[in-house]
């Protein structure tokens, strides 16, 4: 009789004692899926948040350039002297340029010059600006600290098609056509905006 009884007591004991681990194991297992759930769930929004970041910079690098490219088109004297600028040679465009300003009688003269230094102006990570002229087969560069280069340009670098924008190196660069008063393309502008929070964001997405 005593065996009977220990016998059931010994199966009631293992019978519990495997409920209990059968339920710990369960509970466990379920707290480790919720924690992995909550650093996927975690991961993927950060992901999204350093999209939106980059996208968000991206649109307002575009949203500027195409605000200054407006401005330009919108001033009549600063597009004509571009235009004069990409079109004529060193000597004719200086003579072109004095005889306008003479013409305008204004104390500030819509110029290249005055373009270029509203829109380094207007955005502290602008860092160059480039003219390409077609014709004359030049492009200037121009720098935030004034520092001004003309040099021959590669004509592979051309725009062939559309307007754009590039990564490089540090900067991300937006692309524009310079049309003349037909609207024919005539040259490029080239704005080069520092690429250090764009890289910075995408280092930490992809890391």
């Amino acid at each position: 009789m005593k065996t009977a009884t220990h016998d059931i007591y010994k199966k009631t004991v293992f019978y519990y004692s495997f409920l209990i681990m059968s339920m710990v194991l369960i509970l466990e297992g379920n707290f480790l899926i919720t924690i992995k759930r909550q650093k996927i769930d975690a991961i993927y929004n950060q992901q999204v948040r350093i999209v939106r970041e980059i996208e968000e910079e991206m649109e307002s690098i575009s949203s500027y350039t195409k605000n200054c490219m407006y401005e330009l088109y919108e001033t009549e004297s600063a597009l004509n002297d571009m235009i004069a600028y990409v079109n004529l040679d060193s000597k004719h465009y200086i003579k072109n340029k004095l005889d306008n300003y003479v013409e305008s009688k204004q104390y500030i003269y819509e110029s290249r010059e005055r373009f270029i230094q509203n829109a380094f102006t207007g955005r502290k990570d602008l860092e160059a600006i480039h003219i390409i002229s077609y014709k004359n087969e030049k492009v200037t560069k121009y720098e935030r600290e004034d520092v001004i280069q003309i040099e021959n340009y590669d004509k592979a670098s051309f725009l062939e098609e559309e307007e754009g924008h590039e990564v490089e190196n540090e900067f991300f660069i937006e692309k524009r056509f310079l049309l003349d008063n037909q609207n024919k393309p005539i040259g490029e502008i080239h704005f080069f905006y520092n690429n250090s929070r764009i890289k910075k964001a995408m280092k930490e997405r992809d890391s």
